[in-house]
């Protein structure tokens, strides 16, 4: 397979051409199950009904307020003060369908050299993150009973409110995790012996 024969757009092949070095073949390509309601999304969507609810009688005190003619200099520093609440409350309602978009817009490509993931990054830009092929790449592999699962290659460490956090990378939410886990332990053993992790 080459880089054509894949659904990416042109810019997303040019990033990933530029990656590959001189073996343009794709092995594999795919892209991860979109499922929205999976439990973090899920407990974050029920999160954000909470915070509206909590919001709504304050969102009601303004609007009577409003409606009173009591005058807008107050009303509109209780607005400023609620936009950053309401803002998170919108955010955190949205997170199944942000996380779906999200993984609609993930590509992941196996080469004979590297295993590859194309994500969205901010602005629309497209962020490429790549791992050479080596014995025991693959940290962890997760499956379901439908067949679907993860290849974790890393972690990485997210500083979040509640301290710090590890966050998976690797071939994640796979459709067909047996199938990709199998080519890659091929790719893997068919490396030189002199072939070393980095």
């Amino acid at each position: 397979m080459q880089l054509i024969d894949t659904d990416l757009t042109l810019a997303e092949r040019e990033l990933v051409e530029a990656a590959m070095g001189s073996d343009k073949r794709i092995l594999w390509f795919g892209r991860p199950v979109a499922k929205a309601w999976t439990v973090e999304p899920a407990i974050s969507s029920a999160l954000g009904v909470v915070m509206s609810v909590l919001l709504w009688p304050f969102l009601g005190e303004l609007w009577s307020w409003v409606q009173t003619d009591g005058g807008y200099l107050f009303p509109a520093a209780f607005a400023c003060f609620l936009i950053p609440f309401v803002g998170g409350a919108l955010a955190l309602l949205t997170t199944p369908w942000r996380r779906q978009f999200r993984l609609r817009r993930t590509a992941y490509l196996l080469t004979p050299q590297m295993a590859m993931a194309l994500e969205p990054g901010l602005f629309g830009k497209k962020k490429l993150i790549s791992w050479p092929l080596h014995p025991g790449m693959v940290k962890e592999r997760e499956s379901a009973a439908d067949g679907s699962g993860s290849l974790v290659f890393a972690y990485r460490e997210v500083q979040g409110k509640n301290g710090t956090h590890r966050e998976p990378e690797g071939f994640l939410h796979l459709p067909q995790v047996q199938e990709v886990a199998l080519l890659l332990e091929e790719q893997v053993t068919a490396l030189p012996e002199d072939a070393d992790s980095p």
